[in-house]
């Protein structure tokens, strides 16, 4: 069954204790499986990196509050709900330090932590944390050894190449043994293979629906050479819609649409492998009551549909006739799922070859493309920096 979760208030107008603690307790009542933080630093007047979502970085993003302490603050405000990170900008900490803060929150929440971590898209944020850009990826690597070493409760010294713990007794350990799950966010090959390679899951983004299958395929053939189960793996899809009234042109769901459009998107993407969805809906909501109100909505249209085959997403993120049925549900026009659902019985979401594509990545104009299986990851216009689709912020959220 999908899960669902939602994005914590933590930046803009929602980081006041009542408004957090009130949306806990709210969307736990409603049945949510989760909520989630992300993580930021910085916002620089003048950035040297694109913003991943196309155009300036959006103001909300220039209040927030700290990640962590966030969801010690959401373990004592909910007694259901999993808490996660997605993502946390790893490379930003100490791992020593990110053990013990992460180990509090696990204790905390008595066993309800989803770590996700990111490599994060902007440079200006390592230049101010002091933190070197070049090599993050094997920095990411180094801290991921040494989570291991700390929550294994071993006194042995630990040498690596960045950083040496002497033989020392650690033994306050996270209550989810042998550690909290722990997903990673991104999609070039170094990543992927990483995943596959040592993570619980990916923290994924709103992709086109063939390509989410194609990573969820590519990540379960890595796991599965390296002699892991990829059945044990998970993946969780983050959007950050832009909720509207009336039906937005395809290609810009699921970064602009209806509630049913956005959910159509989501139910396609269960069907293609997906095991969570993420909505984060700061960006839309103008204030707690219609967070809440909207939160309650997506439930609600989520929970129909759980029961429906989800229709397949065209390469350019519109649906086949998923999102047909967003746009009639727009119009006021009735339809039905269940004879959708009759004609699909038995089916079996399988990965299936695409058309190449051309994607963004979120890093500087003109670096080379990376390419990533049937289609090309290419970095963002450095004349307008508006990524896929034209219409959305595709990647947006996806190192917050």
């Amino acid at each position: 069954m999908l899960k669902i979760g939602l994005g914590s208030p933590r930046y803009g107008s929602f980081t006041d204790s009542g408004t957090i603690s009130g949306f806990a307790s709210a969307v736990e009542a409603i049945g949510f499986d989760s909520l989630w933080v992300g993580d930021r630093a910085v916002v620089p007047t003048q950035s040297r990196d694109p913003y991943p979502g196309g155009g300036p970085v959006p103001e909300e993003y220039r209040t927030f509050l700290d990640p962590v302490v966030t969801l010690s603050f959401l373990a004592h405000a909910t007694r259901r709900l999993r808490l996660g990170t997605s993502t946390l900008n790893a490379p930003f900490y100490s791992p020593l330090l990110l053990a013990r803060s992460l180990t509090s929150v696990d204790i905390l929440s008595e066993g309800r932590l989803d770590i996700g971590f990111g490599l994060g898209w902007s440079s200006d944020e390592y230049e101010a944390i002091g933190v070197p850009w070049r090599g993050r990826g094997a920095r990411m690597e180094e801290i991921l050894d040494v989570l291991d070493h700390v929550w294994s409760g071993s006194s042995a010294e630990y040498k690596g190449t960045l950083w040496t713990i002497p033989s020392a007794h650690i033994e306050t350990l996270p209550v989810q043994r042998p550690r909290p799950p722990v997903l990673l966010g991104g999609f070039t090959p170094a990543t992927l293979e990483r995943i596959g390679r040592r993570a619980d899951g990916w923290a994924g983004v709103g992709l086109p629906v063939p390509q989410l299958e194609y990573v969820i395929s590519q990540i379960r053939q890595i796991a599965e050479a390296a002699g892991r189960d990829p059945d044990a793996l998970r993946t969780v899809v983050r959007v950050n819609p832009v909720v509207t009234a009336e039906a937005a042109p395809s290609d810009a769901v699921p970064h602009r649409g209806t509630v049913v459009q956005v959910s159509d998107y989501l139910l396609a993407a269960h069907a293609a492998g997906a095991d969570e969805v993420l909505i984060d809906l700061q960006q839309t909501a103008r204030n707690a009551e219609e967070l809440t109100d909207l939160a309650h909505r997506f439930h609600e249209q989520l929970s129909e549909g759980q029961g429906s085959q989800a229709a397949p997403l065209r390469a350019d993120g519109g649906a086949t006739h998923g999102i047909g049925r967003g746009v009639e549900r727009a119009h006021g026009r009735s339809n039905s799922r269940r004879a959708e659902s009759a004609s699909h019985q038995g089916a079996t979401a399988r990965p299936r070859p695409v058309a190449p594509v051309r994607l963004p990545l979120a890093r500087s104009p003109g670096g080379p493309p990376v390419p990533v299986g049937p289609f090309r990851v290419e970095p963002s216009s450095p004349s307008n920096g508006l990524p896929w689709p034209r219409h959305g912020r595709p990647l947006q959220g996806y190192g917050n």
